[in-house]
């Protein structure tokens, strides 16, 4: 969250040119009963046994196996670019963590000797999940069929100076919210929370990765309202290693500890279809046959910064780009009534009068000091419309009085490089631009150096209309006439940039107005991360192969036997004069002023909002 006067932003930035697509793959002959239980269910009170007994009947696929980590290594070894920075990492605080040799531990999983196809998988995700990369993921839908939920969601408040745990909702409404958490499963429960958060990928900064294992509140556009979000603690992907967990807890209203012992609650991400394990095997676990690409916007509607909705009815609703895997749309029909849906976060501090909400921002105004708005950015994938939405609404709160705005880009999930580019040039008008602030490495590979000169200047049916070089289809992020060459000022005139370890440039606001930006959260004391990850340029393994076919090209990859998502970093952002990753750059990451959350603030948007006004205008 940031604040701004006389046009001063910060926002976090990533790159997610990720599509979704399925992929063609083999049969399989397992078979058995042991997914039958789960079958019968059809959604609903589906206990952790069933879950346990299907996966545990799915045989290992050794061949399945073979081809899967063939293909995760040549990706991560060949064109993942944070590979070597990875190795030998710059990391000191605000960022943490040990030297990751990722293709190592891909040749240690290929020595192991496996008989659950399961942990193989899971080995797997876990590996790439230690690179603690926003844009590196590997989630096998057949393991992560499943959305496991506490009914207690945490937080972490700091109260009279001392950060404890808390309940922050109850799904089961005991009345268990503002209990203090003191153990969890018989040990420290900060410390159970902490080691969830530690094995998060979404960040280098492990209280980054607090944040996002503990619950908070995040806009929801269809509601038109701030909602509880339960963390990364309370929601698993994988099956959690007991089927239930056990609290102790001290209320208020109780002099004695209460202990609580709640099973996790499963529903589907989709609603598979399948009867038996070798249904399951087939419809949940098997790459399913390509869907062809929709068709391109009507000439009537061309945008410069049209983007190519190229997500697939199964694959859009499976958002495993998302933070935790979880379904947002095409619910099961016969949903768990165990874990209601959550309802929007109480009003407990109606200070902002909402002026308008678009696509993917919202404007509010504070009541008790009308000279600030309130911007919140939640979906960071701008059209012309938004764009032309936001200018009208900026006009809207200045016609209203309001010098001084917060930019609340608080528990955002990223989105496309352009927002950075296209929002900054509504605040900050300029004569050239905005995209040419920082270098992108890209790792370049024969191959990747012959497939640029055949999709050079490509077309992509539409997508890329006037040069949007984050259309997905087509030449994609390899066609180098979508990006700008800076040492001759104007777009490449040919595929140059991928001949060799290049340097390209996109924009980092942050750094470039001389923005204080505030960090809420974490852990008491300790600096916070501005960024919830680092921008860069990644891509799915069937983007990426498209391409290729896109060229009448044969990848260097093969496609996942395995249906799901395998995600890499391909080009990584260097600060200007910086030669470290900016991903790997403390000096870039620390926000200017830290803010903890508290009973009031970490319900009420209003209550926090009025704290950054405070702290920036006095």
């Amino acid at each position: 969250m940031a604040p701004f006067q006389n046009k001063t932003i910060v926002l976090s930035l990533t790159v997610a040119v990720f599509t979704a697509v399925t992929l063609a793959g083999p049969s399989s002959n397992g078979g058995g009963s042991g997914c039958s239980d789960l079958a019968s269910r059809q959604g609903a009170n589906i206990s952790y046994t069933d879950v346990v007994k299907c996966f545990d009947s799915i045989p290992f696929n050794r061949e399945a196996a073979k081809t899967t980590l063939e293909s995760v290594t040549r990706l991560f070894n060949d064109y993942y670019i944070s590979r070597d920075a990875a190795m030998t990492p710059f990391l000191v605080k605000p960022l943490e963590g040990d030297p990751v040799d990722i293709v190592a531990k891909f040749k240690m999983i290929g020595r192991t000797r496996y008989t659950s196809d399961r942990k193989f998988h899971t080995d797997i995700h876990q590996a790439i999940e230690s690179l603690h990369d926003g844009h590196a993921i590997y989630f096998p839908y057949c393991y992560m069929a499943y959305e496991y939920g506490q009914p207690l969601s945490l937080y972490a408040p700091v109260i009279n100076g001392k950060q404890v745990l808390k309940v922050y909702q109850d799904d089961k409404r005991r009345g268990y919210e503002d209990c203090t958490v003191r153990k969890i499963d018989g040990k420290s429960a900060m410390t159970q929370v902490k080691k969830r958060a530690d094995v998060l990928f979404n960040s280098k900064d492990p209280n980054v990765r607090l944040n996002e294992a503990l619950a908070s509140i995040t806009y929801n556009p269809q509601l038109g309202a701030f909602v509880v979000s339960p963390g990364s603690f309370a929601t698993r992907e994988l099956l959690p290693d007991n089927p239930s967990m056990r609290y102790e807890l001290q209320c208020s209203h109780s002099k004695r500890p209460i202990f609580v012992e709640d099973e996790w609650v499963i529903r589907p991400q989709l609603p598979w279809n399948f009867t038996d394990t070798a249904s399951y095997i087939k419809n949940v676990c098997l790459s399913q046959p390509t869907t062809a690409l929709p068709s391109p916007p009507s000439a009537g509607t061309s945008r410069k910064r049209d983007l190519g909705n190229t997500s697939f009815k199964q694959h859009a609703t499976f958002s495993a780009l998302n933070k935790r895997a979880i379904v947002t749309e095409h619910k099961p029909q016969a949903a768990s009534p165990a874990l209601p849906s959550i309802p929007p976060s109480a009003p407990v501090y109606p200070e902002a009068i909402k002026i308008g909400a678009g696509n993917c921002t919202v404007f509010h105004q504070l009541k008790d000091r009308p000279s600030i708005g309130i911007l919140t950015l939640f979906v960071t994938t701008l059209d012309f419309a938004e764009v032309e939405f936001m200018s009208q609404s900026l006009e809207t709160l200045y016609q209203r009085g309001v010098t001084d705005i917060i930019i609340d880009v608080v528990g955002g999930n990223g989105g496309y490089a352009n927002v950075a580019s296209d929002f900054v040039q509504l605040l900050f008008p300029t004569t050239d631009p905005l995209d040419k602030i920082i270098p992108v490495r890209f790792r370049s590979t024969p191959a990747i150096q012959q497939l640029s000169a055949k999709v050079f200047n490509s077309t992509d049916g539409g997508w890329s209309r006037l040069g949007n070089m984050l259309s997905i289809a087509g030449g994609a992020f390899y066609d180098s006439s979508r990006f700008w060459d800076m040492d001759n000022s104007r777009m490449y005139s040919d595929n140059s940039l991928f001949t060799d370890t290049v340097t390209q440039t996109l924009f980092l606001l942050t750094h470039q107005f001389g923005v204080k930006s505030y960090g809420v959260g974490g852990t008491k004391g300790e600096a916070l991360s501005k960024y919830q990850y680092v921008a860069g340029a990644g891509t799915m393994l069937e983007t990426f192969n498209g391409i290729f076919a896109f060229a009448n090209m044969t990848s260097p990859i093969k496609d996942l036997p395995y249906q799901g998502v395998l995600a890499a970093t391909i080009g990584e952002l260097i600060a200007p004069g910086s030669s470290v990753p900016l991903e790997f750059d403390p000096a870039k990451h620390p926000t200017d002023f830290r803010l903890d959350f508290d009973p009031v603030n970490a319900r009420s948007r209003e209550a926090l909002w009025t704290q950054v006004a405070k702290a920036a205008w006095r």
